[in-house]
């Protein structure tokens, strides 16, 4: 699989409501189609994805910002159902996000920081999914703190170069 066809599996395998919200961190960087495999752009796949309602997609580099706004708008439109922004225009949720993916620069710290300002925001819950990019694979950081953290409420599922940690009492 490639990292795109497993956000769709992500999804399809463990996410059985319809009307998924989903928070990113991290996403397109460019728009070159030579840059889909290796990046994934998780964000069109989300976005694309029928059961997904709501997409919020959040970098503090408004040149990924820019890219993957260009990318959504050349795929039918989808910014409709997406929100693209940086950081510091993260709000808080009506409701806490289905699921969580992390895939912000490879800093273990940065990941454990992003995981408690979602936790501050409301953007958690016990039901959200939480998934971690570059865990198992030679740049493997990111889910060093995480993962050890949350191991005594989540099952810890490993799909290629991810880690998704589902909630035990889902």
């Amino acid at each position: 699989m490639n990292k795109y066809e497993v956000h769709i599996y992500i999804i399809d395998k463990y996410l059985t409501k319809n009307r998924l919200s989903i928070l990113e961190f991290g996403r397109i960087r460019n728009t070159s189609n030579d840059y889909f495999e290796g990046d994934g752009w998780s964000t069109l796949a989300y976005a694309k994805h029928p059961k997904v309602h709501h997409v919020a997609s959040v970098d503090p580099d408004e040149t990924t910002i820019k890219a993957t706004e260009q990318v959504l708008s050349l795929q039918c439109c989808l910014l409709d159902q997406c929100k693209v922004v940086m950081y510091e225009y993260l709000s808080r949720p009506l409701d806490p996000y289905d699921l969580v993916f992390f895939d912000a620069e490879n800093d273990a710290e940065q990941q454990w920081d992003l995981y408690l300002l979602c936790l501050e925001f409301g953007a958690i819950d016990r039901k959200t999914f939480l998934l971690i990019d570059d865990v198992l694979s030679e740049l493997g950081r990111k889910g060093d703190i995480i993962i050890p953290a949350l191991m005594s409420k989540y099952d810890i599922i490993e799909i290629e170069e991810y880690v998704l940690l589902k909630p035990k009492d889902v």
